[in-house]
């Protein structure tokens, strides 16, 4: 209690300090604490860091200048250490009050914990100290954890707005906007982001549903395909595939394969999804229309043959 009780009143002095006689210059804070500092987003931790995180704090670490205090924490982040993620935001905090790293890592630390409110407290003073779309997508990711998705949508935007490189809300708006049946603009984040390692499965997820519906059935086919490389299970992946190939291609054998996996996947409980279709009686319709479509095109074929001989 104490100790919450002192980092309180920590915070608040430096908030006091920010808005006192002491006034700082935002943009001359862009300058200093954005350009050349590597930035870390919790949606995309495959970033290898040279400096690791430290097991425990040594002293040293206090006289640091502020860019090696963020690469330790950037990588305490990746590592899931909150612990030293705390330790070394508050430390920020402390050596340099008009930076909005501290509190950005402490709302990582607080959302980990499940404090919400804690979270948005401590990104909303990043923002003060500093505009950065990736401080919008950080309150955003909060805001929609606690279901107030209107409100999340206008900081994404504003994210992308100020930043086109903060991929998460790119994913997190196609996904929206994917929930909301607007399948143009999902296409428009998804495609920002579908060459990204981090966030190429679910943009190839969403761009295959979306096309879909808009249905363009072609693409909707190359990118089900694509998804299905990263995601080899999905039921609703395979009946997309299924239906492309048996009413649009027109292509029977492609649909029963796709029929056939699926009944594959479910006899080896691997299929993910619930199967709403009761495959064993697809696969038995098309295997009868495939057969007759062939005896049709072997009968007409003898009787060409026959007219030949005549």
């Amino acid at each position: 209690m104490m100790k919450s009780t002192s980092f309180i009143l920590l915070a608040l002095l430096f908030i006091g300090c920010a808005s006192g006689p002491q006034k700082f210059d935002k943009i001359a804070n862009v300058k200093k604490y954005k350009e050349k500092t590597i930035l870390v987003m919790t949606s995309e931790l495959n970033k290898t860091f040279t400096t690791k995180c430290p097991k425990r704090y040594k002293k040293i670490y206090d006289k640091k200048p502020w860019r090696y205090l963020q690469e330790l924490g950037n990588s305490c982040v990746q590592k899931r250490n909150w612990r030293m993620t705390k330790r070394i935001a508050k430390q920020i905090f402390k050596a340099e009050p008009y930076s909005p790293w501290g509190p950005y890592y402490l709302s990582l630390e607080a959302e980990a914990q499940g404090s919400y409110y804690k979270s948005l407290w401590m990104v909303d003073l990043a923002m003060k100290k500093m505009p950065y779309g990736l401080f919008h997508y950080q309150k955003a990711r909060i805001l929609w954890k606690q279901k107030y998705y209107s409100l999340a949508e206008v900081e994404l935007l504003t994210a992308v707005a100020m930043d086109t490189k903060v991929f998460g809300a790119h994913e997190m708006l196609g996904q929206l906007y994917l929930r909301d049946l607007e399948y143009k603009k999902s296409i428009e984040h998804f495609d920002l982001i579908v060459d990204r390692p981090s966030y190429k499965k679910t943009a190839l997820r969403g761009l295959s549903i979306s096309y879909f519906y808009l249905s363009d059935y072609k693409k909707s086919y190359n990118f089900t395909e694509r998804f299905l490389e990263y995601s080899p299970y999905d039921y609703q992946a395979h009946l997309r595939m299924a239906h492309i190939s048996e009413t649009v291609n027109k292509d029977l054998k492609s649909a029963l394969r796709s029929y056939k996996k699926i009944q594959y996947y479910q006899k080896t409980k691997k299929i993910q999804g619930r199967v709403d279709v009761d495959v064993s009686l697809k696969i038995s319709e098309l295997k009868k229309t495939i057969d007759e479509k062939e005896q049709k095109r072997s009968v007409s074929s003898s009787k060409k043959k026959s007219e030949v001989v005549r």
